[in-house]
């Protein structure tokens, strides 16, 4: 596959994904309804009463910076504090349940994989974009990139990544492979 090929998949959109939203930027209802069933289950699997504050979708598919790699985040909001007064307590049993339901589901939506989370209310969340499913509004709404791509820019960092890699081989192999030496000097 060309460079370019592969650089146009990591490339920002200048719209949200078709499969999830609609032009006006507010998700699909069908979208919505079944992201809640799964945000269900994943609840009444979690065993535990839950008081939850918001079901959210972040990340890259809440962007404009979607790759055919990304999956859709669904956050669980909930509060920390509310659960418990044993340290960390909540915090470790909840990335062990949501590693648990991640691993033992394989869960898409229009061929994208959902992948969920229990964030706590109070957690620092950094994402660019965040969609409540609850409130069906944007809670931080995305921002378009520019998409301008410097291509030789690239070219060069990645004819200096390789280089670096013959010359770890060549002085790994105890300067015993000729081969890895005449490639280094080749590509100077």
């Amino acid at each position: 596959m060309s460079i370019t090929k592969k650089l146009k998949k990591h490339v920002p959109h200048s719209k949200l994904s078709r499969k999830l939203w609609n032009d006006d930027m507010t998700m699909k209802k069908e979208i919505i309804k079944k992201l809640d069933l799964i945000a269900d289950a994943f609840i009444d699997y979690i065993g535990i009463p839950l008081d939850v504050l918001d079901i959210t979708v972040t990340g890259s598919y809440a962007n404009y910076n979607y790759t055919p790699y990304s999956d859709i985040d669904l956050h669980i909001v909930v509060d920390y504090e509310e659960l418990s007064d044993v340290e960390n307590l909540p915090k470790e049993f909840f990335h062990a349940k949501k590693s648990f339901w991640n691993d033992r589901h394989d869960i898409k939506i229009k061929g994208i994989e959902v992948e969920l989370y229990a964030q706590d209310s109070k957690e620092e969340h950094s994402s660019t974009g965040v969609y409540s499913l609850q409130d069906e509004k944007w809670l931080v709404e995305p921002k378009k990139f520019k998409t301008v791509i410097d291509k030789k820019s690239i070219m060069k960092k990645t004819t200096c990544y390789s280089l670096l890699w013959f010359a770890h081989t060549y002085l790994s192999t105890g300067f015993q492979n000729i081969f890895y030496f005449s490639e280094i000097k080749e590509q100077f």
